[in-house]
């Protein structure tokens, strides 16, 4: 073993003095000795796509904190912590005296409504007969127009407390206050937490329920910015749940317009279209976004082994076999996926592309750079 390092090291140093710009000259008997093995790249026609990891999240309009717009006392809690309901269904039951008040003052602008349409009505076929005048007919169109104004505002203030068009029919036609307000859940969905107890007094807008819709669900994918031009809007991807057989395919929504500072990232939403079912939301998955972009997912992206690319700078390069050796190409580093990596670049198929002995071309071409620098 130490005679192997010992030969390996003397081929290095020997090497040293062969080396040029952009390329290194091995003999075969070199190239056997220090362990390279060459390959050829196959075609990529997705690029392999781009591999992240993204959160499973709700959709805005899915996620809904159940409350209430008065202060009151809650005196029942009808359903609990991973119930699914539906839309409609009585969630809780308080009572209020704010809620009490509004339904007074809506009858209060309601009679008051009835009477000035009733003088409207009336002045107007006077006024047509030529018996009041016209100043009169305007000033009761005018008080008219006001009590309808103030009606739509006590029936859209009781709507916003949660009462139901029939509730409101059934007040209007029998002139009787409800004691209780009943909660009912806006969507179908599942209550994924209880936030409230029952006798406990609440205020405006404190939640009572956390209420979500799992139907739809979506991804945050965290891509980075060198990898944003390969992807657009449609753009298809496969999700895996870490650890788990799970999986779904997703449809790019959205892409940011804005970097994170600390990662250098932006998020990219994706809308769960198949196996949604599996996932949950704040689930972390792996995903991979399908390179379907025209400009840049074509025949000269090829698939060769993460190891044979090296990193110098902001540019990437492989050792490319030639008939004196080995040559150094720069490549664009499209994407990598697992231990694929996805280049394209002035390189070929059927090109011989150094898939071991990596470190040790590096080691020589780094060690030249600095004796010529």
């Amino acid at each position: 073993m130490i005679r192997r390092q010992a030969i390996i090291g003397m081929i290095i140093l020997l090497i040293f003095a062969t080396v040029k710009a952009e390329e290194i000259s091995l003999s075969e008997g070199e190239i056997e000795n220090l362990g390279i093995r060459f390959a050829n790249p196959s075609p990529a026609v997705d690029g392999g796509g781009i591999e992240a990891t993204a959160r499973v999240t709700l959709p805005p309009a899915g996620d809904r904190m159940i409350s209430v717009s008065q202060t009151g006392l809650i005196t029942s809690l009808r359903v609990d912590t991973g119930d699914e309901v539906v839309q409609g269904q009585v969630l809780a039951e308080f009572r209020s005296s704010e809620f009490i008040s509004l339904q007074r003052e809506f009858l209060e602008a309601l009679n008051a409504q009835r009477l000035a349409r009733s003088q409207y009505e009336r002045d107007q076929q006077l006024h047509d007969e030529g018996i009041v005048s016209l100043r009169r007919f305007q000033e009761t169109t005018a008080k008219k127009a006001v009590s309808d104004a103030a009606l739509g505002e006590h029936l859209q203030l009781l709507k916003l407390a949660g009462m139901l068009d029939s509730d409101l029919r059934m007040l209007e036609r029998d002139q009787k206050l409800q004691v209780s307000l009943k909660v009912r859940a806006p969507f179908d969905g599942i209550i994924v937490a209880r936030l409230a107890t029952t006798g406990a007094r609440i205020d405006p807008m404190e939640p009572i329920y956390r209420l979500v819709n799992m139907e739809e669900l979506w991804l945050e994918i965290n891509v980075p910015q060198e990898r944003l031009g390969l992807i657009r809007s449609g753009s298809n991807v496969n999700v895996n749940a870490s650890g788990s057989t799970e999986n779904g395919k997703a449809v790019v929504m959205s892409i940011g317009r804005t970097i994170d500072p600390s990662t250098q990232s932006t998020i990219v939403r994706a809308r769960l279209e198949q196996g949604a079912e599996g996932f949950r939301p704040g689930q972390f998955v792996v995903v991979r976004i399908l390179n379907e972009n025209p400009d840049s997912a074509d025949s000269g992206i090829l698939e060769i082994p993460a190891r044979s690319v090296i990193s110098s700078g902001n540019a990437s390069y492989i050792f490319v076999r030639t008939n004196g050796g080995v040559e150094i190409a720069q490549v664009e580093l499209v994407s990598v996926a697992g231990s694929s990596a996805f280049v394209r670049g002035d390189i070929e198929a059927n090109d011989l592309i150094a898939t071991s002995g990596v470190s040790t071309l590096k080691s020589v071409w780094i060690s030249e750079a600095e004796e010529e620098s």
